[in-house]
């Protein structure tokens, strides 16, 4: 580069994190959470002007509001909410960024009695506006949109303890709305097992299907894609051993296999 008369300003970054958490006299917690980040990393000309530039920034606030409801039920209330940038700047007019800003809650509701039959039940829901522009020409045509998504995904899990064993079937069910029209969704069942050798070691298992959606941009016109891409899955199987050392010391050992049934397509 500097044989091209281009010197290298060095990765500049700022990074701020902020947490306040109170416990309350009747249990549970109430825990705030702030995250900034700014990194740029730049390439300069001779006359000091942009050649080549990229952006990663994201100001987010998390609140997670954790309570007991009695008969050792538990409740989980997780927001989730800001805004993000990723851009790229090329030779001063060439320009590319994706700004999302998105909402997500978690609500979930949990049994933790260690008997026979526990449960856990949730749902997570995500909104807000997503942006992007691709306008680099050496890189291809030029790409612009934006759209408002939402995107709910209920989900359950069972732990049944029959015996020593501890097998916890579980569903969850995603779809996402554009506001285009765009209407896809998935369901993926998934199973875990746990069996104890001893006190302190088990065997542990699991099998299921996970699912992925496309991003906005590949799913509207302005974009590199169209309306008719669905969720990418792949089955997921795994097998493993844990054993406890001492009492605040755990080893885990797991052979995952992830076969891909069904690309973005």
């Amino acid at each position: 580069l500097n044989g091209r008369g281009i010197s290298v300003q060095a990765p500049r970054y700022y990074d701020l994190s902020v947490r306040v958490l109170h416990r309350p006299s009747r249990g549970g917690s109430l825990d705030l959470l702030m995250l900034a980040s700014d990194d740029r990393f730049t390439f300069l000309n001779d006359d000091g002007a942009v050649d080549l530039g990229f952006t990663t920034a994201f100001q987010k606030l998390r609140l997670r509001w954790l309570r007991p409801l009695g008969a050792d039920w538990i409740s989980e209330s997780t927001l989730v909410a800001g805004n993000e940038v990723q851009s790229f700047i090329f030779e001063g007019d060439g320009e590319a960024y994706e700004r999302p800003v998105i909402a997500s809650l978690r609500q979930e509701v949990r049994s933790d009695r260690g008997e026979a039959l526990d449960a856990r039940l949730g749902l997570d829901l995500e909104g807000g506006r997503d942006r992007f522009l691709y306008d680099v020409g050496d890189f291809g045509e030029r790409e612009e949109g934006a759209a408002w998504l939402l995107a709910p995904a209920p989900y359950a899990e069972v732990t049944w303890r029959p015996g020593r064993w501890r097998l916890t079937p579980g569903l969850r069910m995603d779809a996402l709305w554009l506001d285009n029209g765009t209407i896809i969704g998935t369901v993926d069942p998934r199973l875990g097992v746990r069996y104890p050798l001893t006190d302190f070691t088990a065997l542990t298992g699991g099998a299921g299907r996970y699912s992925q959606p496309p991003e906005v941009r590949q799913l509207l016109a302005s974009g590199d894609g169209g309306p008719d891409l669905d969720y990418g899955w792949a089955l997921q199987k795994s097998v493993g051993i844990e054993h406890q050392f001492t009492g605040s010391l755990r080893g885990e050992l797991t052979e995952a296999e992830r076969e891909r049934l069904a690309e973005l397509i």
